[in-house]
């Protein structure tokens, strides 16, 4: 009767364990979402488990699996959602083992797309206080020209300079430059610019097709949320989350020019609760760039010089680097030219031919990137994350010089917690310049080497000239001698220049590219970086949602003295080449900056009118605060949605260099404070002016 009575309450214990601790179930949903007008599968619609930060999306066919864990009996809203067609909810429960089918009807209401770049939060595209682009997974798979970053171009209000087939810059609202000083660009918030040269750097070591999930563009300013830099736009990339976007992907393009581009992505989440995820892409392009051969802008080192060969013959005598015999021999000479003054050879103007870009750049273009992460969920609605990206390239850029960008290093780390409501992220780039060099200075500096080597030929043919017709210097220089001399000393001398091809001008040319001194050499050396940490909250009231932030960033230049003024402490600190000692040590030039921002939106008329003020302070430490203020009006009448914007920005304590952008939706009006210039469509090419 004991053993009976105890293994009653065991029971009943074990009984009520069950009903205060439900049982864990982990079931795999799968199913189709197909278009529900001609059945046509949907491929990369999103499947999201609305409780939990749990998802994934349909492949080609249209067919999804997830796994889910259910406690006990619950039940859960799986909600489907793809661009263009009206949402769907679907409840499921761990005994839901049939498979689901979905259908999704089209809608013709536009604008339903989500933003975050606009205002920092997630939003309709038509609620943004600003006027925002994007791209989505499709259009950026589809992109017409096997590019995606090239077909940013299509955007309205967007030009793409191409300074080379491996090296491309996005420009916005009409300021085509190569150098995009005013607009920023980020890859999953980390800022993508070059931390010496202080500009995007293209997608020469940016992200992959296959791991984009979509490109946010704003053609115009935004610097009441992105700082300064954002006086002309940003662009705002998005890489595919890893517990949502699973498995393995592999791509390979080829074309003309013998385009070899390759890219890998696999990503996957771990255990029955999908808390740990990585995260592993890669790509590789090589392609063959069009040489520039345009005979005056593409030929580098065609100078001109006079050059007073009397002068240089009467110094030879007294050089102490040559042996005592040679010296006797300019003295001898030059005590001939005292008898004979017309036989001095005078002053000759010399012109050297130059060099074609193609003999001094490398048109193979290459790009490497490569990234990886590892994301932990510390629960559904909060996550820690590490993501390193690392991009090797090789192109032609043009600036105000075409460069050789050979074996560009970038690498980037970050670390970043998010919830849903804030964030906050730290990273670092750090640059090195590789083997890049100057290609315009490489021409110059060979031709300065190749002007001696002529000075040198005609000197020599020249006097071997006048040896030979006054028999060993024994007669006068007779005019028609001077003469005959001056035209062998000419033909010589033209065949003195170094020719592309040739051992010595290999041999010169590595000398050049490889020296930083631009007196001599070519070579720019940037080993530059930056650190970066901000953080974010949204503080959603129920009358008033409040967005906060701040940021604080260091700019360490490196490069040795050659392009910054971070010169030698001690100039006698060199190596035995008489180049700086990279090991020296070097002025500090580094220095920092922070910004913080505030936003404030407040929803009236049952949510038709939304209205946003937004404020940002940014201080550099070479330069005095600004303060750039937004106001936007968003009003939503039916299917119709109305905005106006204005923002400023002013540098305190005087209101100098200022400007205000006007949105009237479709219609920007942008001027200064003296009266507004110019009125423009979205689609065409817009104006900007400073007071």
């Amino acid at each position: 009767m004991k053993r009976l009575a105890l293994l009653l309450v065991l029971g009943t214990l074990c009984n009520l364990a069950k009903a205060q601790f439900p049982e864990l179930k982990n079931v795999t949903l799968q199913g189709r979402v197909v278009d529900a007008e001609n059945q046509e599968p949907l491929a990369g619609a999103q499947i999201q488990i609305r409780s939990k930060s749990v998802g994934t999306v349909t492949d080609a066919d249209g067919a999804f699996k997830l796994e889910v864990t259910f406690l006990g009996d619950e039940s859960l809203e799986v909600e489907v959602s793809y661009l263009g067609y009206s949402a769907a909810v679907v409840q499921v429960s761990a005994k839901t083992n049939a498979a689901l089918s979905i259908n999704l009807k089209s809608t013709a209401i536009l604008g339903a797309e989500v933003v975050i770049t606009g205002s920092r939060v997630a939003e309709s595209i038509l609620e943004s206080p600003v006027s925002i682009q994007k791209m989505n997974i499709s259009e950026i798979q589809g992109a017409a020209s096997g590019d995606f970053y090239q077909s940013i171009g299509n955007l309205a209000g967007v030009d793409i300079t191409t300074s080379s087939l491996g090296f491309k810059v996005v420009n916005t609202r009409g300021f085509n430059t190569t150098s995009p000083v005013r607009s920023v660009q980020f890859i999953d918030g980390m800022d993508n610019q070059a931390p010496g040269l202080s500009f995007p750097v293209g997608n020469l070591v940016g992200a992959n097709d296959l791991d984009l999930q979509s490109v946010e563009l704003i053609s115009g300013a935004a610097s009441a949320l992105y700082g300064p830099n954002a006086l002309q736009g940003v662009v705002s990339m998005t890489t595919k989350n890893p517990y949502e976007y699973q498995g393995l992907s592999v791509q390979i393009k080829g074309g003309s020019r013998n385009l070899l581009d390759g890219q890998f992505r696999y990503a996957h989440a771990f255990g029955a609760r999908e808390r740990l995820a990585v995260k592993v892409t890669g790509s590789g392009m090589r392609v063959n760039d069009w040489p520039a051969t345009d005979p005056i802008a593409n030929r580098y080192g065609d100078i001109s010089t006079t050059q007073n060969l009397s002068s240089i013959v009467q110094a030879l005598q007294y050089d102490q680097t040559l042996s005592q015999a040679d010296r006797d021999k300019y003295i001898a000479l030059n005590n001939y030219l005292d008898f004979n003054a017309n036989a001095y050879p005078g002053n000759i103007d010399i012109t050297a031919p130059g060099y074609m870009e193609s003999d001094l750049a490398d048109y193979t273009a290459k790009s490497l990137k490569l990234a990886a992460g590892l994301h932990y969920k510390l629960r559904d609605s909060m996550e820690i994350s590490y993501d390193y990206r690392l991009g090797n390239g090789t192109a032609v850029y043009q600036g105000t010089n075409r460069y050789s960008i050979n074996n560009i290093v970038f690498q980037q780390h970050r670390i970043e917690l998010k919830g849903k409501r804030g964030f906050i992220r730290a990273y670092t780039t750090q640059e090195n310049a590789g083997n890049s060099y100057d290609a315009v200075f490489t021409g110059i500096n060979i031709s300065k080497a190749g002007v001696a080597n002529y000075v040198s030929e005609y000197l020599k043919s020249y006097f071997g000239t006048i040896d030979t017709l006054t028999n060993g210097f024994d007669g006068d220089a007779q005019p028609w001698i001077v003469d005959s001399a001056h035209t062998a000393a000419a033909a010589a001398a033209s065949q003195a220049w170094y020719q592309p091809g040739s051992a010595t001008y290999d041999s010169l040319f590595q000398a050049i590219k490889t020296d930083p001194d631009l007196q001599t050499g070519s070579k720019f050396v940037d080993r530059s970086s930056l650190q970066h940490i901000e953080g974010q909250y949204n503080f959603n009231l129920k009358w008033l949602d409040i967005l906060a932030g701040a940021n604080g960033r260091r700019y360490d230049p490196q490069s040795f003295g050659t392009i910054f003024r971070d010169t030698l402490i001690n100039p006698a600190d060199t190596l035995p080449n008489g180049q700086n000692n990279p090991n020296g040590r070097y002025e500090d030039i580094s220095q920092w900056e922070f910004g913080v921002y505030t936003q404030v939106t407040k929803r009236l008329l049952d949510d038709r009118l939304k209205l946003i003020g937004s404020m940002r302070l940014d201080k550099n430490q070479n330069f005095r605060p600004q303060v750039s203020p937004r106001l936007s009006a968003v009003y939503a009448w039916r299917i119709h949605n109305f905005r106006i914007s204005a923002q400023s920005a002013f540098r305190s304590p005087t209101l100098q260099n200022q400007y205000i952008q006007l949105d009237l939706g479709p219609i920007q009006l942008v001027g200064n404070l003296d009266g507004w210039d110019n009125l423009y469509t979205l689609a065409s090419v817009q104006d900007f002016k400073e007071a």
